[in-house]
């Protein structure tokens, strides 16, 4: 084995190349969020949106927004996609552990009746290191 051969090794730098120019130590992550909605699997009832938050971002800098909730009801088969966040995370970053915090808080009724409430609330969360 290496190990065995060599000792042990340990990657000092790299580098990559963007537009023909070399970035050392470049080691980044394009991370997506998609904000959206269905209605669980086996859900026959439609569901009438009254309000949608989404909070998400870097755990110390939150960023809050409220989307406009659809004019039709959601149906069993149907989603709906509030907005998306992109962030480009920076997995070298000296050794700082950097925690981001995404959630989607959803505020909706049964369509044939308002009397019965489904709300929900999703959390993700990770941590770049």
């Amino acid at each position: 084995s290496l190990k065995e051969s060599y000792g042990a090794l340990e990657l000092v730098e790299f580098t990559t190349r963007e537009n023909g120019v070399f970035i050392a130590n470049a080691a980044l992550a394009d991370v997506l969020i998609t904000y959206d909605i269905e209605l669980q699997d086996g859900t026959s009832t439609k569901a009438r949106i009254i309000s949608v938050t989404s909070t998400g971002g870097l755990a110390t800098g939150q960023i809050t927004e409220s989307y406009t909730p659809p004019s039709q009801p959601i149906g069993p088969r149907s989603r709906h996609i509030f907005g998306t966040e992109s962030f480009l995370i920076d997995l070298i970053d000296g050794g700082n552990d950097l925690n981001y915090e995404f959630e989607l808080q959803v505020f909706a009724e049964s369509a044939s009746n308002a009397d019965l409430p489904c709300n929900a609330t999703t959390t993700f969360q990770f941590t770049a290191n």
